[in-house]
């Protein structure tokens, strides 16, 4: 989108600047050859690179002069540059979530392993669950934008998959419940943060304090580069736990 709008601006400008030097019929007749080439007369954020390459191309068929051609030259290397920009923007996206993500789960399985074992009180455990959060917000950090606490007023409800991606469904655009609606902007980062991080923190905080329960994390499919996390089921009982770790052990070898 920017460089159709940086270059189609200086060709509009060219034809402008020859209609005032007097080299053309005018500005009316220059402004009708842009349009004429389909480079749109008003070049705004709707205007896409390819209609602005597009009429260049046109362009440099039909100017007697070389001076589009050179823009068009350069409008390559201009286009190029973002391009390029663009993709490492994505392969560092993509290589913090992948990394981000499944830190964040392991993280918290050994929390809920710890609390089932009874080597974690209710009280740790929820300290280390901040602790799990705060870390993916501090390893997302470069790359998030937007921030979407999960205000969770209707718990295990909206997941992704029932607000987020079916936009249509009870949990959609028309829900009234904020974790529906994301915030503008917000990033696969940001999203993420609010579906897989969040939720899972407030919804483990909830089963801690109810003594037991368990707490569904969705999968999320791949997103391009960007991969996709497992079903992940935590789940939590305060009845072995909350005996100590060598009961809880016994409890376990003994299948009860």
């Amino acid at each position: 989108m920017w460089p159709g709008i940086i270059i189609g601006g200086a060709v509009i400008a060219l034809f402008l600047s020859r209609a005032r030097s007097g080299n053309s019929s005018g500005v009316a007749s220059n402004l009708a050859s842009v349009e004429a080439a389909g480079i749109p007369r008003s070049i705004g954020l709707n205007t896409t690179d390819q209609q602005v390459t597009g009429g260049l191309v046109k362009a440099a068929a039909v100017d007697p002069e070389p001076i589009t051609k050179s823009i068009l030259a350069g409008a390559a290397k201009i286009s190029g540059f973002f391009t390029a920009a663009h993709q490492r923007a994505v392969a560092k996206e993509a290589a913090t979530l992948n990394n981000a993500n499944p830190i964040f789960l392991n993280s918290v399985q050994q929390v809920v392993d710890g609390l089932n074992a009874g080597v974690l009180d209710s009280g740790t455990a929820s300290n280390y669950l901040d602790q799990a959060r705060d870390n993916y917000y501090a390893t997302v950090q470069s790359i998030i934008k937007g921030h979407w606490p999960y205000q969770g007023s209707e718990f295990p409800e909206p997941t992704w998959a029932d607000s987020y991606e079916h936009r249509t469904g009870p949990f959609g655009s028309h829900d009234s419940n904020p974790d529906s609606h994301a915030p503008d902007p917000c990033n696969a980062a940001c999203v993420l943060a609010h579906y897989l991080v969040e939720r899972t923190v407030y919804g483990l905080k909830k089963v801690i304090a109810a003594g037991g329960g368990q707490v569904v994390v969705e999968p999320f499919p791949n997103n391009g580069v960007i991969k996709g996390t497992p079903l992940v089921v935590f789940s939590y009982n305060r009845a072995t736990g909350g005996l100590g770790p060598t009961l809880a052990g016994l409890f376990q070898r003994l299948g009860l």
